[in-house]
C-alpha cells in the first residue's frame, strides 16, 4: 500500500485551507533522536498548537503495527530489558495500547480534537494515469 498515491490525494484534500494554519507531518521511520526518546515523543514535538489543523500521514499507531512485524525496531528503541525479539511479551504490546490510549485521551482532555481516517487507494485507483507516489 505504499507508494499508492497517498501524498497526492492528501495534498488535494489540505489544497483548499489556508496554509498558514496547517501543517503536514509524515511520520516515516524514526531517526537516531527520535530513538533516544519515548516511542510518542516524535508526535508529541509535532502537536499544533491552538487554532492549528496538523495532519498525520503516519500515526504513533502505526508504530506498534510495523514493530510487531519487525521486532528488532522495539530492540533498537535502548528499553531496558528489551535486549532481543524474545524479550517482547504480550504485556508490553498491552502497555504500549494503553500508553497510546492514555496519551490520546490527555489530549482530547486539554481540548485536542482528534480526527482519525484510514485511506485506501484500490489497486485499480492505483494502475490508473494518475501520478503514483
Amino acid at each position: 500500500m505504499d507508494t499508492a498515491g497517498k501524498d497526492s490525494i492528501l495534498r488535494r484534500l489540505v489544497s483548499g485551507i489556508n496554509p498558514q494554519g496547517i501543517q503536514v507531518h509524515g511520520l516515516k521511520k524514526p531517526t537516531a533522536k527520535d530513538r533516544l526518546h519515548d516511542f510518542l515523543w516524535r508526535v508529541i514535538d509535532k502537536l499544533p498548537q491552538k487554532d492549528m489543523l496538523h495532519v498525520f500521514k503516519h500515526s504513533h499507531s502505526k508504530e506498534v503495527l510495523v514493530t510487531k512485524v519487525h521486532p528488532e525496531y522495539i530492540v533498537g528503541q535502548n528499553i531496558p530489558g528489551i535486549e532481543s525479539g524474545k524479550d517482547i511479551t504480550e504485556d508490553f504490546w498491552q502497555n504500549r495500547y494503553k500508553a497510546i490510549r492514555n496519551f490520546e485521551k490527555n489530549l482530547i482532555q486539554s481540548g485536542t480534537v482528534i480526527m482519525k481516517f484510514f485511506l485506501n487507494v484500490s489497486r485499480a485507483e492505483r494502475t490508473t494515469d494518475g501520478p503514483n507516489e
